[in-house]
């Protein structure tokens, strides 16, 4: 093994290892169960050296090194799910390796789809999300990102504008809308631009920001009355 590879072991199958230099490596340990690949898979890539040439190397090595740099900050429910994602980027790579790499139906890949999906609510105020920001925030590439969007009714670049949408034109019927202002919710929900808003939203339900605004006030009136 040289710099920067990595490899597998198994404790139940008997190896030696052989350290003749000076060398410093950081291991990780981790239930067999929790790594869901054939078994077969896992017996031929054990003791085998992933090098920083093959495909997801680099991404998976990438990740693992800094999981271990901030190991000891991480507990909880954070530590658990970066171990998950970590367990489930090794996976990704022991099927390219095997010539599996199937990222839309494991359920690994359905596991960080749900993950992504959740960062995208979370970070809809953000104008940077974007896909290259998402993809760069758990590990992967961007086209392995749009991969995992496949079989989903809109890619992750319509998904993110049809939420902040929908953000949008629920604020919009609320009374502190019309206070606040157009331009201020259309930030507040990622929309840089309250002109490339007003476009959107009326493609994507018919009417301007003033059309719901003015349908809520009525609304909201007839109810009183």
């Amino acid at each position: 093994m040289g710099p920067g590879e990595l490899s597998l072991s198994d404790p139940s199958r008997p190896f030696r290892r052989e350290l003749r230099c000076p060398f410093r490596f950081l291991s990780f340990q981790f239930p067999r169960a929790d790594l869901r690949v054939r078994d077969g898979d896992l017996r031929a890539v054990t003791a085998t050296a992933f090098a920083r040439t093959d495909g997801c190397h680099r991404l998976v090595a990438s990740y693992l090194s800094r999981l271990g740099r901030s190991a000891a900050e991480l507990e909880g429910p954070v530590g658990h799910q970066l171990g998950r994602t970590a367990l489930d980027l090794l996976a990704m790579l022991i099927d390219e390796r095997c010539g599996r790499f199937a990222p839309q139906a494991p359920d690994r890949a359905a596991a960080l789809l749900v993950r992504v999906m959740d960062r995208i609510v979370r970070h809809l105020g953000d104008p940077e999300l974007s896909p290259a920001a998402i993809a760069a925030a758990h590990f992967i590439s961007v086209r392995y990102l749009h991969v995992l969007f496949r079989a989903e009714e809109l890619s992750v670049g319509r998904r993110i504008r049809a939420e902040r949408l929908r953000r949008c034109r629920q604020e919009l019927l609320e009374p502190a809308a019309a206070r606040d202002g157009v331009a201020a919710v259309a930030r507040r929900w990622g929309f840089v631009s309250p002109s490339h808003f007003s476009r959107a939203l009326r493609e994507e339900y018919g009417q301007s920001p003033r059309d719901w605004q003015k349908w809520a006030s009525e609304r909201n009136a007839s109810a009183a009355a």
